[in-house]
């Protein structure tokens, strides 16, 4: 199963716009999806130490997101967008998910 619910690349996010148009850089379009990426991942199972897992998993992923932000922000320098996402995308690709996702009552995945 893929972590994310989602499959963009750069254009794509684009595209998909509100306005078919993007204002944004295909740069920093890369690092929002990459940001969304780490970020978007399914809730765990009702179990403790699944509950535990995504809680680790969510806070070494939003370690990373928050240092790239304050890198960005501090330094100003627009050359570094695209090695951030680049580092994102490899924390989260070193970061799976270990646990039990959890599925309603159904059996279908939400």
């Amino acid at each position: 199963m893929s972590e994310s619910r989602h499959d963009y690349t750069a254009d794509t996010a684009a595209k998909d716009s509100p306005r078919a148009a993007s204002t944004l850089s295909s740069d920093v379009v890369d690092l929002l999806a990459a940001i969304r990426d780490a970020l978007d991942v399914p809730l765990p199972g009702v179990e403790d130490r699944d509950e535990r897992r995504f809680c680790r998993l969510m806070d070494d992923r939003r370690s990373a997101v928050y240092a790239t932000l304050k890198a960005l922000l501090d330094e100003r320098d627009p050359r570094i967008i695209a090695r951030d996402a680049e580092y994102i995308r490899r924390r989260t690709a070193d970061t799976p998910i270990t646990y039990t996702v959890w599925q309603p009552a159904g059996g279908e995945q939400v």
